[in-house]
């Protein structure tokens, strides 16, 4: 099988927080992270396309990664997800160490 990824993915289990471009907060569970997004898994579906900002930690003893980036895929939730809700592929516009505005 041919992989089409770009970035190579590590596993990660962390909570993510997010804000749609409305403003409107979501929490989930960070699943995967790359250089170039992330999955995480959702109580709620985010529409694909949907531009987010956000922020989640990967080791404890590094602070926050900020970053905005944009829903590219959304699937109802696999065995490694929550046990309801949804999947979302995350692409990254911009990955940071401060706060991105």
């Amino acid at each position: 099988m041919d992989e089409r990824r770009k970035y190579r993915r590590s596993p990660a289990k962390e909570k993510t927080f997010l804000k749609s471009s409305e403003d409107k907060p979501h929490e989930g569970l960070l699943m995967d992270v790359s250089s170039g997004g992330m999955r995480i898994s959702s109580e709620v579906n985010i529409k694909v396309g949907t531009a987010l900002n956000g922020q989640f930690k990967i080791m404890p003893n590094l602070g926050n990664f900020y970053v905005s980036g944009e829903v590219i895929w959304s699937k109802p939730a696999g065995k490694e997800a929550l046990e309801t809700g949804y999947e979302l592929g995350i692409k990254f516009n911009k990955v940071s160490t401060i706060p991105v505005v």
